[in-house]
């Protein structure tokens, strides 16, 4: 019978994660919205009742039509919201509506909740009458959330393998080998004729994130020594022959970088990552120097994976000059992961700069306010002072994002200046990051938030935080 095992993490060559803009309604979310004009804030509601963001929230949740649910679920997601748990669990569980059915989901998988798997697994076990991005997206909840799959359902994945389209197949893949195929079975279902190349890749990454030493003839078999990756497959074999650590490997993984494809040679950097060798790591600075933007990220994901702080300088030099945007990106991540006070100091020099380009420059402030935010603290009061006037700020709004969804107390300063910001968007990141991070020093402000006379959307994000402050809200016809 086959055990159940842990998750299985993600290959970063074959995957991405993709994000883009939600466009949010203000009542319910505030969290996505551009910061506004002063002029555009003084529209008020005294007539009508004001409720905290959490009543609106399940009211929705519970009466709204199913566009409005969809528009409010990844709010919910994003901030993990645990007070809609039970209102949510109940959507999913009985609506058939496709999007809603993803978006709870979702919202499920982010708070680890097995709340939904007995639905989810009545749905895969029909899996002719649903489509495939649904499939796709509960084989992957039940995945993350390490739900127990009966026998029964293990054999419907193998049918999902053979029979459906790539999403939904390696899906099925990918939920076959955390609920706990061996590694024999695996390599089985690699030899079977009816499953596609797509399957096939999948299986190897499976059996390269389990780090099975047993495992290694088989893939050797698959790109040898004196060969180089010019398939799909033979490309996945690298990154599973990495993952393995097998110092057998590295000749066959150093050879590809003299290859004329691009994604050969990113595949190559990325699997040097389970190699500390000098002949890996000369290989690895090599990578750094590649015209394909790929690799040169590949290769910075190897250095964070390895933390190989002699690379500090050549990694500083990639987020301050290399000519792709992404891989600035991809070297401010490294430089955070090093975690060392040179890169540090670097971070914050470039945070301060309006020069540095705006999407590095949130990218930065991410990463420093996140890992931390005590040490950081003054640069970015500073920043907020050389934006405080700036109108439409991306830059204050990008903080107010961050601090708005982070739980550390380190952040009350910063906090503090965003709740008497003019921008009403702006004071409502502020309020909703003292809610969540309990900063009852900060109480007074939101409870004077929370009157009448206060933009709608400030007073009800107020109401939301004074109650996970345990703090009852003021009567608005007199002060307290």
């Amino acid at each position: 019978m086959i055990q159940k095992t842990g998750n299985i993490s993600k290959t970063r060559i074959q995957e991405t994660v993709l994000t883009g803009a939600i466009a949010l309604v203000i009542s319910l979310t505030v969290m996505a919205l551009p910061v506004m004009s002063v002029a555009a804030q003084t529209k008020t509601t005294p007539d009508r009742e004001v409720r905290s963001s959490l009543e609106e929230w399940q009211d929705t949740l519970q009466y709204g039509i199913n566009s409005e649910i969809v528009d409010l679920l990844p709010t919910l997601t994003e901030n993990k919201v645990e007070s809609v748990l039970p209102e949510v669990v109940a959507l999913f569980n009985t609506t058939n509506n496709n999007d809603v059915i993803l978006g709870t989901a979702r919202y499920l998988e982010t708070l680890k909740s097995s709340a939904g798997h007995d639905r989810a697994i009545s749905i895969v076990d029909v899996y002719q009458d649903w489509n495939d991005e649904i499939l796709v997206s509960l084989m992957g909840y039940l995945r993350e959330t390490d739900a127990d799959i009966p026998n029964d359902t293990l054999e419907t994945l193998e049918q999902i393998i053979k029979t459906r389209p790539a999403g939904p197949a390696t899906a099925a893949v990918r939920l076959y080998a955390a609920a706990g195929a061996s590694s024999d079975d695996l390599m089985s279902l690699y030899r079977e004729t009816d499953v596609s190349d797509d399957v096939r890749g999948r299986i190897l990454i499976e059996l390269g994130d389990r780090g099975d030493p047993n495992v290694y003839d088989f893939v050797q078999d698959i790109i040898r020594d004196d060969e180089e990756a010019t398939t799909t497959l033979q490309r996945y074999a690298l990154d599973t022959l990495g993952k393995l650590g097998d110092e057998r490997a590295l000749p066959v993984i150093i050879r590809q970088f003299s290859s004329k494809d691009a994604m050969t040679r990113a595949y190559a950097a990325a699997a040097l990552a389970g190699f500390d060798t000098p002949e890996s790591r000369d290989a690895l600075e090599a990578a750094l120097k590649d015209e394909f933007w790929r690799v040169r990220v590949s290769a910075l994901q190897t250095i964070s994976e390895q933390a190989v702080t002699d690379a500090l300088e050549a990694v500083l030099y990639k987020v301050r000059r290399d000519p792709e945007q992404r891989v600035r990106l991809e070297a401010v991540k490294t430089i955070a992961a090093l975690d060392m006070d040179e890169g540090w100091r670097e971070l914050e020099d470039l945070a301060v700069r309006s020069a540095t380009g705006i999407t590095v420059r949130s990218a930065i402030i991410e990463q420093l306010l996140t890992k931390r935010p005590g040490e950081s603290k003054s640069v970015i009061l500073d920043i907020v002072d050389k934006e405080w006037d700036q109108e439409n700020s991306k830059i204050l709004d990008t903080i107010g994002k961050v601090v708005s969804r982070t739980s550390d107390p380190a952040v009350t300063d910063i906090v503090q200046r965003l709740l008497v910001h003019p921008n009403y968007i702006i004071r409502i990141y502020g309020i909703r990051a003292v809610g969540n991070n309990g900063l009852q020093s900060l109480s007074d402000t939101v409870v004077e938030s929370s009157r009448e006379g206060n933009h709608r959307a400030v007073r009800s994000a107020a109401l939301r935080s004074l109650e996970q402050l345990g703090i009852q809200p003021p009567g608005d016809d007199s002060p307290d």
